[in-house]
């Protein structure tokens, strides 16, 4: 009774929910962001925990699908695990999310966090990645500035494959550029490492 209630006043939304088969509800987001905006509005922390456990747990064990993972990941960053939102970032939903072709939402919304980790291997995926997208949208300016910084983590913290993988992909646009000198000694580096590594 309460659930119809909520329902009839737009606080909660009732949608289907393809991979259960049923129906599914969740709180309005207009009703979460007045929430959210209330004074003294604050969530206990273990219940943030709890519930980015939940999420986790649903994650696993019966919705293994992207829209699942985005859920964890905000309940993730909600509860204040911004390392294990970052890792599942780059796990489970930035591939996806590049093979539909979506490079302006990767830029704008999933990879400026990842950018700013604390964590120097998750700080160059997140750099790689935001080169990846500009070189996908052929802007090549854009794309040269993140992959050096990559590189430079790389270097720093003895990741030869993901320095030679870098290096390929500045090869890239130097190539696309039609400077197949300075392309050619990128991949001749990119090259070394590679036989040095196995």
């Amino acid at each position: 009774a309460a659930l119809d209630r909520l329902l009839a006043v737009g606080l909660v939304e009732r949608y289907h929910d393809p991979e259960r088969q049923g129906p599914a509800h969740r709180i309005a987001p207009p009703a979460a962001a007045w929430l959210a905006g209330q004074p003294g509005y604050a969530l206990d922390p273990a219940l943030l925990r709890a519930a980015a456990g939940y999420q986790e747990w649903l994650y696993q064990y019966e919705r293994p699908g992207l829209g699942q993972a985005i859920v964890l990941h905000r309940a993730l960053t909600r509860a204040g695990e911004q390392a294990a939102a970052g890792r599942l970032a780059l796990r489970d939903i930035l591939r996806p999310l590049n093979r539909a072709g979506l490079y302006r939402t990767l830029l704008d919304e999933w990879l400026p966090a990842l950018r700013q980790s604390a964590d120097d291997k998750t700080r160059s995926a997140g750099l790689a990645w935001s080169g990846n997208c500009h070189l996908s949208l052929g802007e090549y300016d854009d794309a040269l500035p993140y992959f050096e910084q990559s590189l430079a983590i790389l270097r720093a913290i003895g990741d030869r494959a993901g320095e030679g993988t870098t290096l390929n992909n500045i090869a890239g646009i130097y190539n696309a550029r039609g400077d197949y000198d300075t392309a050619l000694d990128f991949l001749q580096q990119s090259l070394a490492i590679s036989r040095a590594i196995g």
